[in-house]
């Protein structure tokens, strides 16, 4: 495969051969013995993000993925590979930058622009606050997950009735109180 449309954005090749253990065998030991070697754990991984395929935390989410222990931590894991953490990131950036922008324009050309309402950057301010806490939330909830604690809820009625958010603040004291 021509880079960059490999995982790696690196030209590879990629053999397909018979299941038999003997066909397995010979075509290994045929491409180490013309200079190729094994990958490392997580090599592929490493080449992505270097090369820009993958940022930081769908990268650590791979790893989170091959070692998830639950059907949850695996979504979980997945759901950071598609770039769920990422996106908020580059969203909470973009509306820095916003409000910086606005900051700086008014430094610069105050009598030259309408009033500022005060109300609306703080209801910007305070919503990028939750997605903050929310994020926090989530991530410690993974942690849960990664660690192979399973919550079995019981009660449907509980079930209906907590949300997304109550049910990370449940796993956010519960993690204060196992200490992970």
């Amino acid at each position: 495969m021509l880079a960059p449309r490999s995982y790696t954005r690196e030209g590879v090749v990629e053999l397909q051969c018979h299941r038999s253990e003997v066909c397995l065998k010979r075509v290994l030991r045929a491409c180490l013995d013309a200079g190729a070697r094994l990958a490392e754990p997580g090599e592929f991984t490493l080449r992505a993000f270097l090369n820009g395929r993958l940022d930081l935390s769908e990268a650590e989410n791979v790893g989170k993925l091959i070692s998830a222990k639950s059907v949850a931590a695996a979504d979980a894991a997945l759901a950071g590979i598609q770039g769920g953490f990422s996106s908020l990131v580059k969203s909470l950036r973009i509306q820095c930058i916003e409000l910086l922008t606005e900051i700086e324009a008014r430094l610069d050309f105050d009598d030259e622009m309408p009033p500022l309402d005060l109300g609306l950057i703080m209801n910007k301010i305070d919503s990028m606050s939750q997605d903050v806490e929310h994020a926090l939330e989530t991530a410690n909830y993974d942690k849960l997950l990664q660690s192979g604690l399973q919550v079995i809820v019981r009660n449907m009625c509980l079930v209906r009735i907590l949300d997304h958010t109550q049910i990370c603040h449940i796993f956010s004291i519960a993690l204060k109180l196992l200490n992970i």
